[in-house]
C-alpha cells in the first residue's frame, strides 16, 4: 500500500489534487487549508514528494487518513494509470498575461510570431512582469527542469537531458530566454509538455502491469486548452506494446477495450462476439504514429482547444456504421449518449 500511495503521489499529482480540492471549496478543515498551504511551500521551494508526505505525517494519524484520501482520489480526480499524462502544454503561457505580449497576442499567427522575434519586443516582454496570471502559470511557468520541447517524434517520458532547463544550459542561456525562442518559433505553435507525475518507465510499467489497474483514460474534454491526453489508449499500443514489449498485442487490445467496458458495466461492448455492439477500429499497425498536438479555434464563441490526430487507424466503426476513414470524418452520427438506467448497466448491476 505505501508502494502504491507513493506511485500516487510522485511529482506533481498530489499537489494538483489538493490545489483542485482547495479551489472548489470542498470544506477542507483548518488542518486541511494548513497543508494546502504547507504543499503549495514545498512546491515553490523545488518539489519533493517525500516531503509532501512528511508535511502530512506532521499531522498525526489525521494528516495520514488524509494523505491518503487526497492520493487516492486521484483515480477520480486524474485517473491515475496514465500518471504522466496530466501533461500542461503551454502556447506562450508564461509570457500569456504580459502587456507587451498581449499587445500583439491577436495578430495573425505568422505576423505575431514575426513580430515576438524582433529583439527589442523580446527583451521588454522578457523584463515584464505576468499580470494575475493563470494557477498553473504560477506555480509552473519557472520550473524549467520539468518542461519538455514537444517534438516528433513524441516522447511522453523524456530524459532529464532533454528538459528545457538542461538545452538552455547546455547552450549557455537564460532558460526563460530560451523557452521564448522555442515557443515564438514555428508561428508560435511549438509545445511544451510539463510531465505533472511520474515520469519513471519502471514505475509506470509496475502500475500498468499491476492487476487492479483499468487503463481507461481517454479524456477529450476537461480542461481543453492546456492538457491533451487524449491519445492514452493508442499510447498503450505504441510504447507498451511494440516499443517496450509490455505487454502483448492481444493483451493490450484487451486492456483498452474489454477490461474498462467491463469494469464500467458496459456489456454490451468491448469485445468482438455476435450480438454485441460493434464499436470497432481497423488499424495499421505498422505505420501506428502519434502526432504532435496542436490548437483549433472551433469551439462556441471562438475558443480554442487541442487535438492530437495518428497515422495508421484506417476506420472507425460506432455500432457497425462507419464514422471515420483513413482520419476523414464521414458525417455518420450513430452514437448514443449512455446512460446509467439503460437496461444493460442496470442488469450488470444487479
Amino acid at each position: 500500500m505505501e508502494l502504491l500511495l507513493k506511485f500516487y503521489t510522485s511529482r506533481w499529482a498530489l499537489v494538483f489534487s489538493l490545489i483542485t480540492m482547495v479551489a472548489c471549496g470542498l470544506g477542507f478543515s483548518e488542518l486541511q487549508m494548513r497543508l494546502g498551504a504547507n504543499i503549495i511551500d514545498v512546491l515553490r521551494g523545488g518539489y519533493d514528494a517525500d516531503m509532501v508526505q512528511e508535511r502530512f505525517l506532521i499531522y498525526g494519524e489525521a494528516g495520514r487518513v488524509l494523505y491518503a484520501r487526497a492520493a487516492l482520489s486521484l483515480d477520480v480526480v486524474y485517473p491515475f494509470a496514465y500518471s504522466t499524462f496530466f501533461a500542461c502544454l503551454i502556447v506562450m503561457g508564461a509570457v500569456s498575461s504580459r502587456a507587451s505580449y498581449l499587445a500583439v497576442a491577436d495578430l495573425p499567427p505568422a505576423e505575431r510570431a514575426a513580430r515576438l522575434r524582433d529583439p527589442a519586443l523580446k527583451a521588454q516582454i522578457l523584463a515584464e512582469e505576468n499580470d494575475n496570471p493563470h494557477i498553473f502559470v504560477q506555480l509552473l511557468s519557472t520550473n524549467f527542469e520539468a518542461m519538455y520541447p514537444m517534438e516528433n517524434p513524441i516522447e511522453y517520458l523524456p530524459r532529464n537531458e532533454n528538459s528545457v532547463a538542461a538545452r538552455a544550459e547546455s547552450e549557455g542561456r537564460d532558460p526563460e530566454e530560451w523557452l521564448y525562442d522555442f515557443l515564438a518559433d514555428n508561428d508560435s505553435q511549438n509545445l511544451i509538455y510539463i510531465p505533472a507525475t511520474s515520469k519513471s518507465k519502471d514505475k509506470i510499467a509496475e502500475l500498468l502491469k499491476h492487476p487492479h489497474t483499468v487503463e481507461a483514460l481517454g479524456d477529450g474534454g476537461a480542461h481543453v486548452g492546456s492538457i491533451c491526453d487524449t491519445s492514452a489508449n493508442l499510447f498503450l499500443l505504441t510504447k507498451w506494446v511494440f516499443d517496450e514489449k509490455l505487454f502483448s498485442l492481444e493483451d493490450g487490445i484487451k486492456k483498452i477495450t474489454g477490461e474498462p467496458a467491463e469494469f464500467f458495466s458496459f456489456t454490451d461492448r468491448g469485445t468482438l462476439a455476435e450480438g454485441m455492439k460493434a464499436d470497432i477500429n481497423i488499424m495499421d499497425f505498422d505505420n501506428l504514429r502519434l502526432k504532435t498536438p496542436h490548437m483549433v479555434d472551433d469551439l462556441p464563441g471562438g475558443g480554442s482547444r487541442f487535438v492530437q490526430n495518428a497515422d495508421g487507424i484506417v476506420a472507425t466503426f460506432v455500432s457497425g456504421e462507419k464514422i471515420y476513414e483513413n482520419g476523414v470524418a464521414t458525417g455518420a452520427l450513430p452514437g448514443k449518449l449512455v446512460k446509467s438506467s439503460s437496461a444493460a448497466v442496470r442488469e450488470a448491476a444487479e
